[in-house]
């Protein structure tokens, strides 16, 4: 188990963070000395010995204020080697669903720290699918008047409306089971410390 945790511990490195052992949502940052560019990131990682960590094929809710492209609201792949989430299906309590699509995911730098050859999607060079502009403001408007966000990837589930295996597995494992993202004190929390003020109504 701790050479596990050790191989995860990378993604938080150089991150800080003040969220305690019990809460779901933290705050992350990173900046590149290089461009200078910088990130607070929000999310939701998994956790083991009051540390966060994410893991390969597996993907995490996000909010983030980027100084290359000012707000995000997504998903991001876990583990050291980020891989494209793909299309992801949305949705906060019992609002309309959203589907994010991976083709309109905003490039960002060399995100995921990978050259690849020059007209691959965004989403394979960040590792994430995500929005930004206006419906990034609606997601995260819709985040903080909610109380809880499930999501997927849309590979999982059948285009001909019929369930498949892993179409019903989404949300956070549990103690009790599959529950939605808990959009509690701490996601508010971690966005007070990335400076994420709520969007004008």
């Amino acid at each position: 188990m701790r050479a596990f945790l050790l191989a995860f511990a990378a993604v938080l490195a150089g991150c800080a963070t003040t969220s305690g052992p019990q809460e779901t949502w933290q705050a992350l940052r990173a900046s590149d000395p290089i461009t200078g560019s910088e990130r607070c990131t929000v999310t939701a990682p998994d956790r083991a010995f009051g540390r966060g960590y994410t893991r390969a094929g597996f993907i995490y809710p996000f909010v983030e204020m980027n100084s290359e492209v000012g707000l995000l609201v997504g998903v991001m792949s876990g583990g050291n080697y980020r891989v494209p989430p793909g299309d992801v299906q949305w949705r906060v309590d019992s609002n309309d669903h959203r589907t994010l699509r991976a083709n309109r995911t905003p490039v960002i730098g060399e995100r995921s720290g990978v050259m690849f050859n020059e007209g691959l999607m965004s989403s394979v060079r960040n590792g994430i699918t995500a929005v930004d502009g206006e419906e990034a403001e609606e997601m995260l408007a819709e985040m903080l008047t909610g109380t809880g966000l499930l999501y997927r990837a849309a590979a999982t589930a059948n285009m001909a409306g019929l369930a498949t295996s892993r179409s019903a597995s989404v949300g956070r494992m549990t103690s009790e089971g599959l529950e939605p993202y808990p959009l509690d004190a701490s996601f508010r929390a971690a966005l007070a410390e990335c400076g994420i003020a709520a969007p004008n109504p």
